[in-house]
């Protein structure tokens, strides 16, 4: 688990005790502590804790839930001693008490961000896990009839165009094969650049190719292809079925899907901005295996973890339920 802490470039917590105090907490907690200065347009990290206010209204800092220690009342103590500044005026029972008690009051920060977001660090363990190896994606067979693939999970590049991740969609999958034991194909590497097409979304790949060989050898009846939309877009899951094509214009189908994202307070559009047509993997799949390929587009606002992800599970739950719909309703 890795989390961050923003803070201020003049901040009292940039000193010596502080960064005892996260070394401490690192080494206890099992988490890499990285200490922030400033905002940044992307946070790598798992969890952000802010000891700083001066962002609260940033676009940034909303869009990716930082989570303010300002608005915990646990915290404000700590925020009005001076242990931070020097220890000198205390002795060292009374500074040993004081940071006994500020080591705690983080490491319950991120207790509760353990406990809240335990489906989430499973899956990026077993996300971790599916990197490791040795080819640039990752099949790992289930027992169900359906797929679900993730193949932006990482960058990619095509016709020289750099494309950036669809960030959390390789989670998603992870999580989503943690909860139905779904089979899952996953891409981990980028292997291109400016010269070398590496889009697994597009063209004629290994991707597809391995798509192909296990649909037909499993008899896998449905793939669900997971990708992300910007945060700034009104849509929230957005299905693309190519016009009805990519599931043989089944009405029943896409109505029960429709009704799973509703039920989990998504709304939902079609074909809108994206509408799976050729070259996609939900398209390839459909005309090469015969089978029923749906692409969901996530807005990634429900993806940027937050200290209660409620609605990164929400999301989560949405697509297992689909899942087995699928693998009950097709026959």
């Amino acid at each position: 688990m890795e989390v961050a802490m923003l803070i201020d470039k003049d901040s009292v917590f940039n000193t010596v005790n502080f960064k005892k105090i996260l070394k401490e907490i690192e080494k206890e907690e099992e988490v890499k502590i990285n200490v922030l200065i400033g905002i940044k347009h992307y946070f790598h990290e798992d969890f952000i804790i802010s000891f700083t206010d001066k962002y609260e209204e940033y676009f940034e800092h909303i869009k990716y839930k930082v989570y303010s220690v300002y608005n915990d009342e646990n915290i404000i103590d700590m925020l009005n001693n001076d242990l931070l500044y020097l220890n000198e005026y205390y002795s060292d029972n009374e500074y040993n008490e004081l940071f006994f008690y500020e080591k705690s009051i983080i490491k319950k920060i991120i207790h509760n961000f353990k406990k809240n977001n335990g489906l989430y660090l499973d899956s990026k363990k077993l996300l971790n896990k599916y990197s490791n190896g040795k080819g640039d994606f990752i099949y790992d067979k289930g027992n169900l009839d359906v797929i679900v693939s993730a193949p932006h999970n990482v960058s990619q590049y095509y016709n020289g165009l750099y494309k950036r991740p669809d960030f959390g969609t390789g989670t998603i999958a992870s999580s989503v094969k943690i909860l139905t034991d779904c089979n899952v194909i996953i891409k981990t590497k980028n292997i291109g650049n400016v010269f070398v097409n590496d889009n697994a979304n597009r063209g004629n790949c290994k991707y597809k190719n391995k798509l192909a060989s296990q649909i037909n050898s499993q008899k896998i009846k449905a793939l669900i292809d997971v990708h992300t939309l910007k945060s700034s877009r009104e849509e929230e899951i957005n299905i693309g079925i190519n016009d009805g094509v990519n599931i043989n214009n089944d009405t029943t189908l896409l109505n029960s899907i429709r009704s799973i994202a509703m039920k989990y307070k998504f709304s939902t559009s079609i074909d809108t901005p994206f509408h799976a047509g050729k070259g996609t993997i939900a398209s390839f799949v459909h005309d090469e295996c015969n089978i029923v390929g749906i692409q969901l587009e996530l807005n990634s606002r429900f993806i940027n973890y937050n200290y209660k992800s409620q609605r990164y599970n929400d999301l989560v739950s949405m697509i297992s339920e689909m899942v087995i719909y699928l693998d009950n309703y097709i026959k």
